[in-house]
């Protein structure tokens, strides 16, 4: 942007001057995603979920001695950690699960806020620091509706053929880890989706809807 010039007048000889007005500087709109930085990430946290789901249940061997089974064809001692407590493997991983989705939705809310930052140097920063002053307000939000996509899930499972008398426990894990990969992210970076009529929560919605019929 060219500086304007602005032509004053001095209040004692008349002199005409001129000086220059620097104009603040203005982030424009971001019209690209940060690829490289995006494929790394990635990289890393496929990584830990390989590492979540197969060698954190690992640590069940720390509970004590693993229960003697009879199987059709014997198992190496990595796999019998694995299966010789199916709800405690679970578990692990459900745990191991709610820290790296934490990490994870930390990546994606910082790209969703540089992919809509724009305006000035100033106005950038003040918009960064309201956005990460929401940081545990967003955490209070996705907790609560991955809660309520646990129990979603446990009907879906159920309608899909889980044991409706039995194995309760193994059917609620499925589903906490369900809805931590799905809906974790989205609400701790959008929001929780509300049925609210103002315009806001009706972009949100949006949002949500757009996301998800994107993905099906």
């Amino acid at each position: 942007m060219t500086p304007k010039l602005r032509i004053t007048k001095s209040s004692t000889n008349g002199n005409v001057s001129e000086r220059k007005v620097i104009p603040p500087v203005v982030l424009p709109q971001r019209g690209f995603f940060p690829f490289f930085q995006y494929v790394s990430t990635v990289g890393v946290y496929t990584t830990l979920i390989a590492f979540t789901a197969f060698f954190l249940p690992q640590s069940t061997r720390l509970l004590g001695p693993l229960p003697l089974r009879t199987t059709d064809r014997p198992q190496s001692a990595f796999m019998e950690a694995l299966t010789a407590r199916p709800t405690t493997t679970a578990a692990w991983i459900c745990a191991g699960l709610c820290v790296l989705q934490v990490w994870w939705g930390g990546w994606v809310r910082k790209w969703y806020f540089e992919q809509g930052a724009h305006g000035t140097t100033d106005e950038v920063k003040m918009d960064r620091a309201r956005f990460n002053a929401m940081w545990f307000t967003r955490l209070r939000e996705a907790i609560g509706f991955t809660l309520f996509a646990t129990v979603v899930a446990h009907v879906v499972i159920i309608l899909f053929g889980a044991p409706l008398s039995s194995h309760h426990l193994h059917t609620a894990l499925l589903a906490f880890a369900v809805a931590l990969m799905t809906s974790f992210p989205p609400a701790f970076v959008l929001g929780y989706p509300s049925l609210a009529s103002d315009t806001r929560t009706m972009v949100n919605r949006l949002h949500w809807v757009r996301l998800f019929a994107e993905l099906s």
